[in-house]
This record gives structure tokens, C-alpha cells and sequence, in this order.
């Protein structure tokens, strides 16, 4: 009985060359990561978001380290290795601030992370005849590079005080034809901040 039950699931297996077939004929498999692309600028632009609102998932290790050499990297990541960002003056800088390459960018998002907690930065939201959509508008580079603007509304909670601000902001991108950000300019309006309710989570 085992002897012919073990020759009828052999006559059931279906050779290799079978799945192959199945494949090309558009059954799904099991698939990574998808690759970048600037051919949606809409994912591209709501992916940096994701990654900046989590550059405060983070956490003290036992012994009171900083650990969020993770979350930077990620964010990081998005960049490629000759990108340039730039980010309006902190509390003890005057202008504008440009960090150029991987190095440059790190260092502005770990002290990023460092600052804020309950990163909330969204794109805003537009409504017109009663239909509601996230606008990131697109052009095309004379040299093969992506373009996008997005305004956003910054919602962050300073770690040392606690204080929780909102600030209108606007986002200028340039991806390469990877997906990776090549240029950043980071706009956030911090003259019409206005203090709101600190995040209590439930």
C-alpha cells in the first residue's frame, strides 16, 4: 500500500521545465524588494517621507547608547553617492545649509534624529470637484534626470523641551534614472510655526 502510494505522488510531480512554462505564462512568484525607478514619482516622494518620519524610530540600549544607526542609514540609502541636500539653518546657523555626498547627508540626519521625536511630514492634500489627491508635480531633466515638488505640511516634537510644532514646507526633488535623490531642496516655512498639543500615544 506504502509502495503504491509513494508511485502515484511521483507520477503527480511535474517537471522542472513545467514551472518554467507556468511562469511565462504570468502566474505569480515569490518576489524581493521591487527596483527603484523614477518612473513613479509619486511612490518616490511618499517613500522619502516614510523614511524621514522614521529617522525617530529609535531606541537607548542597555548601556545608554543611541541606537539609531539603522533608521539613518535607510533614510540614507535614498541618496545616491553624489547627491546634495539642502535644509534650512538650525538654531545656531544663519542661511541656508548644503551637505554634499552619503558622508554630508549622514551627518545631517543623525543630528535630524537626534532633535525630534513623533515625526508626522506629509504631503499635503488638494480637493476639487469632490475628488481628494496627494499632488507631486513632475518634469523632465534636458539630461535624462526626474524632477518633483511636493508641498508638505512638518509636524515635530522637539526631544529636549517637547514642544510639538506644525510648519507648512515645500520639497524639490531631482532623481537620477535609478530612483535615487541626486538633488534635494528642503523649504519649511519655521517663521509660520505654530505650537500644538504634544502626541500622547494611546
Amino acid at each position: 500500500m506504502a509502495e503504491a502510494r509513494r508511485v502515484f505522488i511521483k507520477q503527480l510531480a511535474l517537471p522542472p521545465f513545467v514551472f518554467t512554462m507556468l511562469s511565462r505564462l504570468g502566474f505569480p512568484q515569490a518576489k524581493g524588494e521591487p527596483p527603484r525607478s523614477a518612473d513613479n514619482l509619486q511612490a518616490l516622494a511618499e517613500e522619502f517621507f516614510g523614511r524621514l518620519n522614521a529617522l525617530d524610530d529609535w531606541f537607548l540600549s542597555m548601556d545608554g547608547k543611541e541606537e539609531n544607526k539603522a533608521v539613518v542609514d535607510r533614510f540614507v540609502d535614498l541618496f545616491n553617492s553624489d547627491a546634495y541636500c539642502q535644509v534650512g539653518p538650525s538654531k545656531n546657523q544663519l542661511g541656508g545649509v548644503t551637505y554634499h555626498g552619503l558622508a554630508g547627508i549622514r551627518k545631517w540626519a543623525d543630528e535630524f534624529s537626534r532633535t525630534y521625536i513623533d515625526l508626522n511630514y506629509r504631503i499635503n492634500f488638494k480637493t476639487r470637484r469632490d475628488q481628494t489627491g496627494k499632488p507631486v508635480y513632475g518634469f523632465q531633466m534636458p539630461w535624462g534626470d526626474s524632477g518633483a515638488a511636493v508641498e508638505f505640511t512638518a509636524v515635530h516634537t522637539n526631544r529636549n523641551d517637547r514642544k510639538r510644532f506644525w510648519m507648512p514646507g515645500a520639497a524639490f526633488f531631482m532623481f537620477d534614472k535609478e530612483g535615487k535623490i541626486a538633488d534635494l531642496r528642503l523649504y519649511i516655512l519655521r517663521d509660520e510655526a505654530e505650537e500644538t498639543k504634544t502626541y500622547v500615544a494611546m
